[in-house]
Parts: C-alpha cells; structure tokens; sequence
C-alpha cells in the first residue's frame, strides 16, 4: 500500500519584481512552495507594455512605456486556497544623454565691487547633476567651484581677480557629459575723480 502525502496549496515564495527601464531586457522570476505542478497567472491589474508573464512563472520582455504599473499575480495547483502576490512595478524613462539647454552670457560686464550671475540649464534622463567650473588661464584647463552646483552661480566682482575669467556648465549623469560654452566676466573699475 503505498501512502502519498496530501496536496500542499502553493504559496509565492520569490520577492516583488523590481523597476525597470523602457528599451531594457527585463526578466523576474516567481517562485512557489506547494504540489506541483504551479502555475502562475494575472489575476487582475495590468503589466508593464511590452512585458509577459508565462504559466511558468517568468516575466520578461521589453518594457515600451514608462511609468508605474500595478496588478496581483496569483499562483495555483488545483490545491485551495490560491496563491497571490501584489506588484508594483516602476518603469522608468529611456535614459538621455545630458544637453545643455541655456548657455551662459558669453560675456557679463559688472563693475567692481558688483555681483555677477552665470546662467544655464541642462537637460537629460535621469536629470543630470550640474557643476560651475572656472578657468583662469583664459579657457585652456577649468577646475569645479566649491558648492557651485546648481543653475546659477553668483560671484562678487573684485577688478584684481575676476577680470577675465571663464565660466562654464558641466552636466552629468549616466549616460554622458555636456559642457556649455564658456562665458568671460569682465570687471570695471568706476572712475574716481
């Protein structure tokens, strides 16, 4: 006589799928404890476009649309009760390579004494981080300006050591570099009778 063991219901055993990226080759497995055979399924909500998920458990494509998508797949083996596991699955943009999309002035004229404002703005995905540089050897070689990271960099003017001096915008992210155009600070010293 030969005794089988009783039916196990499945139960999901593998974490929630991970984010992803639009144009990326996407693959997460799930994973069950139970009677075998398991199979899995949508069981409501919607998956990432671009993306399917196999009776086996494997979802996996090329997602084509960002954004976040939400649903429940559920796992089964004709043992009550059902499986099912909650997703949220975040597909981000395809990413950009930064573009500078303001140059600064290519010259900006205060007197001394005066404040000076260099302009620009970046583009890119994810959104690039930005740094201020400053050369003074007229453009050949520039070094970043301590805490100037953001769109605007402001400066005092003094005529001794800002007359000349080259500014430029350099943006980051993953998937390149872009540099603005330099812009000359020229000083003038206010006559004096």
């Amino acid at each position: 006589i030969t005794i089988n063991p009783a039916p196990v219901a499945p139960s999901i055993t593998s974490a929630a799928p991970a984010a992803g990226t639009v144009g990326a080759a996407y693959s997460h497995s799930y994973t069950a404890s139970g009677t075998a055979p398991i199979n899995f399924a949508l069981s409501s909500g919607a998956l990432p476009p671009g993306l399917t998920l196999t009776a086996a458990g494997v979802l996996s494509g090329t997602p084509t649309t960002a954004g976040t998508f939400t649903g429940t797949v559920a796992a089964t083996n004709g043992v009550a009760p059902n499986a099912s596991q909650p997703f949220s699955i975040t597909i981000n943009p395809a990413p950009v390579a930064p573009g500078i999309t303001t140059q600064p002035a290519l010259e900006t004229v205060v007197t001394a004494g005066a404040t000076a404002t260099f302009t620009a703005a970046a583009s890119g995905v994810p959104s690039p981080t930005v740094q201020w540089q400053l050369s003074t050897d007229g453009g050949a070689s520039f070094a970043n300006i301590g805490g100037a990271t953001s769109g605007s960099y402001t400066t005092p003017a003094t005529a001794a050591s800002d007359e000349g001096r080259r500014y430029r915008l350099v943006a980051t992210n993953a998937s390149g570099t872009a540099t603005s155009a330099a812009g000359v600070l020229y000083v003038y010293v206010a006559p004096t009778i």
